[in-house]
């Protein structure tokens, strides 16, 4: 009975991470940098006492997370760090097949961006190809004034990457 009961709750587990919805956002305008899986999960870098921290969400709970502060590292007995070498044999056309399943199933929900390369002849010649690439939830500024902007909106799904991984073909 208690591992039917075990089973069914890993089964929902797996069945929500793989059909939650998966978002990444970034905004420099307010500075939020998430990533978010449902509304269940997030993590987001937050400044935290003049220190970068990690903000990570489960369900209601917040832990805040340094991973960037400098650890020291164990010294072995003939007086040098050990390190421990992994090597993975990863195909070429496996790596390219994943590449091209993420691409096909990311979403782009919006794309803000306000930039100015601080070249003025550089700046007209880039207007152009702005009005091509604007649309629906797209939209590209060209500004004289120094002002760079990004707002950044992409979702996905697991369930969406695996599909694609298994359906295209190379």
């Amino acid at each position: 009975m208690l591992i039917t009961i075990l089973l069914i709750l890993l089964i929902l587990i797996m069945s929500f991470l793989l059909f939650a919805r998966f978002r990444l956002t970034v905004n420099t305008e307010k500075g939020l940098y998430q990533a978010d899986f449902g509304r269940w999960i997030s993590v987001g870098m937050v400044r935290r006492k003049q220190n970068l921290c990690l903000r990570l969400r489960v369900l209601l709970v917040s832990f805040y997370l340094q991973p960037w502060k400098k650890v020291k590292k164990k010294i072995t007995e003939a007086g040098q760090t050990s390190k421990k070498k992994r090597s993975r044999s990863v195909s070429i056309k496996r790596m390219v097949r994943l590449v091209k399943a993420l691409h096909a199933s990311l979403a782009i929900k919006r794309l803000r961006a306000d930039i100015d390369t601080g070249d003025f002849p550089l700046n007209a010649q880039l207007i152009p190809l702005t009005y091509l690439i604007n649309g629906g939830n797209r939209q590209l500024n060209i500004n004289f004034e120094e002002r760079n902007k990004l707002e950044l909106i992409i979702q996905t799904r697991p369930a969406t990457i695996l599909w694609k991984y298994f359906t295209i073909h190379n």
